[in-house]
């Protein structure tokens, strides 16, 4: 009769490091991974188990084989036992170096002989020379997603405070990089300041690493004139400062007589009157630059403008009517004709005056007809008139 498998019970079996020396009593069991580096002596694998229920008059054979990452048979140990005892058993492959190949290896036992036929006990695996890298997303929340890249090649994407593991081969260097920023809701990001990881090349073959994500807020700052400052991401509780020019000029002709534009306050999230301000970054906020237009420096020169030109034609309007009245009447350019005596009237009216030299008569006239005569003449050539001496 063939015992049922319970017949002989695996007891313990587990994968060893060599630690301490060649005696497998100190062996110590390794993670639950089963892995193994490169650099370990060798890997063993320890178990017990009991053929009480066997007689102990039958042999059989126990055979342990193991196979390399391509599925082919590396090494095969077989030792004969039999029933009727409880067994400790143990077999080992050396891991010289690197002359393992790198990957998923597997170990079975099984029973051959006796009441078994080649019965297989258990097959179990391990790795050698590939490492496991835990990431996990910290500060990101459950509903946003962040892009992971591995050597350079996408490894999709996991959301924040998930856990990722990735099997990659030791003694090469590895860079597994997360998204820097990754957005949320309006004015809300989340950003990694370290998002790049080198894990070591060589030692622990399991290893943990955490991306941790801060919250940035958005501060906005507008205003339609002046140069403004301060907008961009900040830290959420940081203080911000931000600031926009005190003054703006004016476009046009006004502007080019020193109008400008004066800062008056800011609106939206702040009410601060002063060209600079701060505000606490808690939330995404917002600041707009209201302004108030300055004219008294173009006025000023306008209305002084105006004057001094009001005074100038009052002067030129005096200074012509001034010139007007005292100017004489300009004398004609036309050349006077030869003066004709008029006829003296009828009666001569003689001034009390002495007459000026030039007055002094040295011709006479005809009394009548106004011929002129000379002095001694009695009688008028022309007319006959009787003369007065």
């Amino acid at each position: 009769m063939i015992p049922e498998v319970k017949a002989w019970e695996v007891l313990q079996r587990v994968i060893c490091k060599d630690v301490k020396g060649t005696n497998y009593e100190t062996w110590e069991p390794v993670d639950e991974v089963s892995a193994f580096s490169t650099t370990d002596e060798k890997v063993c694998l320890l178990v017990w188990f009991s053929v009480r229920d066997v007689p102990q008059s039958t042999k059989f054979r126990v055979i342990m084989t193991w196979y390399n990452p391509d599925g082919a048979m590396y090494a095969k140990y077989e030792g004969d036992i039999h029933g009727g005892t409880p067994w400790k058993w143990w077999r080992s492959i050396m891991i010289k170096g690197r002359a393992l190949k790198k990957g998923k290896w597997a170990v079975e036992l099984s029973f051959e002989g006796g009441p078994f036929k080649n019965e297989v006990l258990f097959k179990d695996f391990f790795t050698i020379g590939v490492k496991t890298l835990k990431i996990r997303l910290v500060n990101l929340p459950a509903s946003v997603s962040s892009k992971i890249v591995v050597d350079g090649i996408s490894a999709g994407s996991m959301l924040g405070m998930e856990e990722k593991s990735f099997e990659l081969f030791e003694e090469e260097s590895h860079t597994i990089v997360v998204d820097e920023y990754v957005p949320g809701t309006a004015g809300i990001r989340y950003r990694c300041a370290i998002n790049t990881w080198n894990p070591v090349r060589v030692g622990t073959l399991t290893e943990w690493h955490e991306f941790t994500y801060e919250t940035e807020c958005q501060l906005t700052v507008t205003s339609p004139f002046g140069d403004v400052t301060g907008a961009g991401w900040y830290k959420k509780g940081s203080t911000a400062s931000f600031s926009v020019s005190p003054t703006a000029p004016l476009e046009g002709f006004l502007g080019m007589l020193g109008g400008k534009r004066v800062f008056q306050k800011w609106t939206g999230d702040s009410s601060a009157t002063s060209p600079s301000s701060t505000i606490v970054m808690d939330a995404p906020h917002q600041v707009a630059a209201l302004w108030q237009e300055d004219i008294m420096m173009p006025m000023i020169i306008i209305v002084g403008l105006a004057a001094g030109l009001a005074i100038v034609v009052i002067v030129v309007i005096i200074s012509r009517r001034g010139r007007g009245k005292a100017m004489p009447t300009p004398p004609l350019t036309t050349a006077a004709p030869t003066p004709i005596t008029p006829p003296p009237p009828p009666t001569q009216e003689v001034g009390p005056a002495t007459p000026e030299p030039s007055q002094i008569l040295t011709k006479k006239h005809c009394m009548l007809c106004g011929e002129e005569l000379p002095l001694a003449a009695g009688f008028c050539r022309k007319c006959g008139a009787k003369q007065e001496s």
